[in-house]
This record gives structure tokens, sequence and C-alpha cells, in this order.
């Protein structure tokens, strides 16, 4: 279940992702997060937007009251996270490079656009 919180984020992820083109450059990118437990997600073909959520209440031990993260996919959705269940986050542009272009190891070719 839902806080109300997440909710009202989600709604407004909804509303920005029924304006999401397939063409939209922003999709060239990719993202990447590091959740505080250590769990590691790349999205391919996405982008972010940190939103602030003014109406958002102080939960005494949040380091970021009302600071989300909205991740944007070509073909998964979308996806919401609050900054501080995050350890890092940033937003890839892909260089090209012939011997690693679609290979883990090819992340390391990866340069940064935005994030802490």
């Amino acid at each position: 279940m839902m806080s109300v919180e997440m909710k009202r984020i989600h709604a407004v992820a909804a509303e920005m992702d029924e304006h999401l083109r397939a063409d939209d450059l922003r999709l060239q990118h990719s993202v990447m997060i590091l959740h505080e437990e250590g769990t590691t997600l790349f999205y391919r073909n996405a982008y972010l937007v940190k939103y602030y959520d003014s109406l958002h209440g102080d939960w005494g031990a949040s380091e970021n009251p009302g600071e989300w993260i909205m991740i944007f996919t070509e073909h998964h959705g979308f996806h919401v996270y609050p900054v501080d269940d995050l350890s890092w986050f940033q937003e890839l542009q892909f260089v090209e490079s012939e011997r690693h272009y679609d290979s883990l190891e090819g992340m390391i070719s990866y340069k940064k656009l935005k994030g802490e």
C-alpha cells in the first residue's frame, strides 16, 4: 500500500509520463541508482527528474524531506523514489565505443550528466 505522499507524487509522475513521446531525446540517456541497502538498478533509455513536494511533512528522521526522484523510461513506465532511500543516483549518457558497445564493461564508458 502506498502512503498519501507517495500517491501524490505518483500522480504527478503519471501526468508527466502521459506527455512523454517515444522520440524524446532525453530517452537516449540512462539512469543508475543505488539504494541505501545496496541494491543497484540501471535503467537504459531513461531520464531522471528531481522533484520537490512542498506539501510533504517533516518525518523527523528525513534528511531531505519532500525530495523525490522520478525516472521515466522508454518501455517500462516510470519509477518514483524518495531521495532519502537512495545512497546515490546519476543520469548517464552513453559514449560510443566499438569495443564495449552493449556490455557491462561498457558501463565504464558512460559519462555523468546529473546527480549527486
